[in-house]
């Protein structure tokens, strides 16, 4: 499996999508279809620099949400366009059918929050099969500018945070307050 995050900072902007799956959702199954088809589908996207699929392990406190996905772009300016795309509109129009806890809901928001998050240093991010993803209304203030995200704009539904702080490697025996930890499901070979 590969490590889930750039070697080298391939991108600096990034869409974040959250969710949980439907009830009676077979997970392994679920799981094979993200490295089977989600995660390549994606990753052959123009404009998408990297994709990646993520599974919440442990979080400090409960979340509204049991998986998310970095979706990282060329650029704020290209993240439009991308999210913007039919084949992307219909993929994930598949997604909910088979996915999501709404399928036929007209507020998608129901299937899953999606965001637009930019690096403060405009670097990439540490590879790790683990991330420690930390959530906050304002800036986290012990996290380096390379592991802090900020909200650019919400694509779909409220925000829920307005800054994100991405650690790599496994979670601390006790997580801090609004932290998340992840592990990788899929990533482009």
């Amino acid at each position: 499996m590969d490590d889930g995050m750039p070697n080298t900072p391939d991108f600096t902007a990034m869409i974040l999508l959250s969710y949980t799956l439907r009830p009676g959702v077979d997970t392994a199954e679920y799981d094979a279809w993200l490295r089977e088809v989600d995660n390549p589908f994606f990753n052959g996207v123009p404009g998408i620099a990297r994709y990646t699929n993520w599974k919440v392990t442990a979080a400090a406190t409960p979340v509204p949400f049991t998986h998310f996905d970095f979706m990282g772009v060329d650029s704020v300016g290209a993240a439009a366009d991308v999210w913007q795309r039919q084949d992307v509109k219909d993929f994930t129009a598949e997604w909910r059918r088979l996915w999501g806890m709404g399928p036929e809901a007209t507020d998608l928001s129901v299937n899953a929050h999606v965001y637009l998050f930019e690096n403060v240093a405009q670097a990439g991010m540490s590879p790790s099969n683990e991330v420690v993803v930390t959530t906050a209304i304002a800036p986290i203030q012990d996290a380096s500018a390379a592991e802090s995200w900020q909200l650019v704009k919400p694509l779909r539904g409220e925000p829920r945070f307005q800054y994100l702080r991405i650690q790599a490697g496994p979670a601390p025996t006790a997580l801090p307050e609004g932290a998340i930890a992840a592990t990788l499901l899929a990533g482009p070979d």
